[in-house]
């Protein structure tokens, strides 16, 4: 006797889903593949099951379980809304030059890892991930720098193992810390090991080749060159410098990236850049102390990142607004209070716009000039290092913390010095 097929519920006309004759099952089309929903007819049933899993599939990650899935369980999203909230304490409220303060820069890389670590499993319970789940968030960042990987990893890593993720641990039975399985995908690389792996350190520009854009330049860039060079700057160090931190012929500030001091003895000619930039209006330094130096036409940084998106409340309510300006809001619909550490996550568009670099590209390939406006520190830093003059000279004009980082800055080409030496041998040879 033939088995029978069961038949088709009734639903909507709006229903996602549709109905196998053949099976006798509810299904989706999604990745050009037939994806089963339910493991009954039951339409409610197989409806909870596509709003659970039918993003996951899209974006190439395994179904869950009801069970994984269920409420009153500690989600990943948990986690990262406590870790955002303590983050942005240390950000907001801790003086400058205080141990554990945060720069905003930083913060903000908290918060693209906190949204990538969101969409790809703050959906799921902490005590279900597996060593796959890591695997396949490392396998999505594996087209970044190598050092941000680490970078990223390490934040990924620090998310579910702070102290604050810890007091969360307390209140799961039969559950902690080291239960958490991170698989090899997610070991942290050796530093030494990454140093051979980072890419060739920045190309050199020839002084002639500066001579070139410099002649062609607007008064703000001729002043960020000289900055480049002179305190060996990058575009976000020009942006953010400060009148304050200009006394006389000193250059003397706290780099806002990571809060190192930097010094350095500006020449008359940097002087003279500056001067003609010099804005009249007393503009903040966003995330700093003190008032910009340049600024934009409608008084903006000339490096800035906009992050745009929609805050969603629990009733339903959704506005569109622009993060950058507000460290809270209020639903209008019901008056909710949401702080900036707990809606930014949610952020769908974070646009960088960086003004120098786009005004450096712009003369360089006019003039046939290879080389990125950051390439000047790496410029200024090697022709300062082969003159001679000391690590720690170097070290504090770049604003740097750690010797070790400016590996990444000189160019140790080989060549130069050993056809150098090999000249010197050579006449002390033939003569």
């Amino acid at each position: 006797m033939p088995k029978s097929t069961p038949q088709k519920p009734v639903v909507s006309s709006d229903f996602p889903l549709s109905w196998h004759k053949r099976a006798g099952y509810w299904y989706k089309k999604i990745n050009y593949k037939q994806w089963r929903f339910g493991l009954t007819t039951d339409p409610a049933e197989a409806l909870a099951d596509y709003k659970l899993n039918g993003d996951r599939i899209r974006r190439g990650l395994p179904k869950l379980t009801p069970e994984q899935s269920a409420p009153g369980l500690l989600k990943v999203q948990d986690l990262i809304s406590a870790w955002l909230k303590d983050r942005n304490q240390k950000c907001v409220n801790t003086p400058e030059g205080t141990k554990g303060k945060i720069s905003g820069q930083t913060y903000a890389e908290y918060e693209r890892v906190a949204r990538l670590l969101n969409n790809r499993m703050g959906n799921r319970a902490v005590t279900h991930l597996t060593e796959d789940d890591f695997a396949g968030l490392a396998a999505e960042i594996s087209s970044l720098a190598v050092a941000t990987q680490r970078r990223r990893k390490t934040i990924i890593r620090g998310i579910f193992t702070c102290k604050t993720s810890r007091r969360l641990y307390s209140s799961v039975p039969d559950f902690s810390v080291d239960m958490i399985d991170f698989g090899d995908a997610f070991e942290l690389e050796n530093t030494t090991e990454l140093k051979f792996r980072r890419q060739r350190p920045e190309h050199v520009i020839d002084v002639e080749d500066l001579r070139k854009i410099l002649e062609e330049s607007s008064p703000r860039l001729k002043a960020c060159i000289h900055l480049g060079i002179n305190c060996m700057m990058n575009a976000k160090d020009c942006s953010d410098l400060s009148q304050e931190a200009i006394n006389g012929e000193w250059l003397e500030n706290v780099r806002l990236k990571k809060y190192t001091p930097r010094k350095m003895w500006l020449w008359p000619e940097t002087l003279e850049a500056l001067g003609a930039v010099k804005c009249e209006v007393k503009v903040p330094v966003p995330n700093g102390q003190g008032h910009m130096w340049m600024v934009t036409n409608s008084g903006r940084p000339l490096v800035r990142t906009d992050v745009n998106g929609n805050i969603n409340c629990h009733c339903g309510f959704s506005e569109r607004l622009a993060f950058e300006y507000i460290d809270s809001w209020i639903c209008d619909a019901c008056g909710a209070e949401y702080q900036k550490a707990e809606f930014r996550v949610g952020a769908v568009t974070e646009n960088r716009k960086d003004l120098i670099h786009q005004e450096w590209s712009r003369h360089a390939k006019y003039c046939g000039v290879e080389g990125v406006f950051s390439a000047l520190r790496g410029t200024a830093a090697t022709v300062a290092r082969d003159a001679g003059h000391q690590v720690d000279c170097v070290k504090l004009a770049m604003g740097q913390a750690n010797s070790d980082v400016l590996h990444f800055y000189l160019n140790d080409d080989p060549r130069e010095k050993l056809k150098r030496m090999g000249e010197s041998l050579r006449e002390w040879f033939l003569t």
